[in-house]
């Protein structure tokens, strides 16, 4: 069965709950081994180095792209959670595809992309129609309305979307109704449920740190660190 593409909410990684998140795990390891966490590291020689040092160090050998990307799978995997709780969908829903990152922040973020069943798909429909639609008009109001420097490409219009047919609904259109339902089920609450989803207590947020992190890079430049204060 065809699997359709579907827009995720996602917050993205330009000064989120998300990049904060790794950040903050940065910061707890290297206070870790700074308050003496272990006598020695057999990984990497931080001896003699301030946290400014080996935060520093760290920074430069990262590559964030890597980190990133590991967490935007494991928020793809706590949505599929959650959408695994709406009515008459398939127990793990949702999964990764891509995430398009733009080149810069100013005037964009990190967009998240999942697929669904073409079954699973059907079964959001069913849900939202359950409920006259009512989310879905309320969400697609706020997305698509046009204002002062948002030219809408879409129409704002519940009728108009009900008058395509579903299986020629776009990957943004399949993410509004989505997200509909999911604003519908947690309220004002969704935003922290993803963040609780994502980082469920598994490790996530070290695991990003890690895969983000060339070693061997890092290790040249703690020696450059060191090199500096001879």
């Amino acid at each position: 069965m065809n699997r359709v593409i579907c827009f995720l909410d996602f917050p993205g990684f330009y000064e989120s709950m998300l990049s904060h998140a790794l950040d903050q795990e940065h910061e707890q390891w290297i206070e870790y081994y700074c308050d003496g966490g272990e006598e020695s590291n057999d990984d990497f020689d931080l001896s003699g180095l301030s946290a400014g040092q080996i935060g520093e160090a760290l920074f430069m050998a990262t590559d964030y792209r890597k980190a990133y990307l590991s967490i935007a799978k494991d928020f793809a995997q706590g949505a599929s959670a959650l959408a695994s709780e709406l009515p008459g969908l398939s127990d793990n829903p949702l999964t990764f595809e891509s995430m398009d990152s733009p080149r810069e922040y100013n005037f964009a973020t990190d967009r998240l992309f999942v697929t669904m069943s073409e079954t699973d798909m059907a079964a959001l429909f069913a849900a939202s129609k359950a409920g006259n639609h009512a989310a879905l008009a309320k969400t697609i109001k706020i997305r698509f309305t046009s204002y002062d420097g948002f030219c809408s490409h879409y129409s704002n219009d519940l009728a108009e979307w009900l008058e395509k047919p579903l299986d020629e609904w776009d990957h943004n259109e399949v993410g509004t109704l989505l997200s509909a339902l999911l604003w519908e089920e947690h309220g004002d609450y969704l935003p922290d449920a993803l963040y609780q989803a994502c980082f469920s207590g598994n490790g996530e947020e070290s695991n990003a740190m890690w895969e983000g992190l060339d070693e061997s890079r890092f290790r040249e430049e703690l020696a450059k660190q060191r090199k500096a204060m001879a």
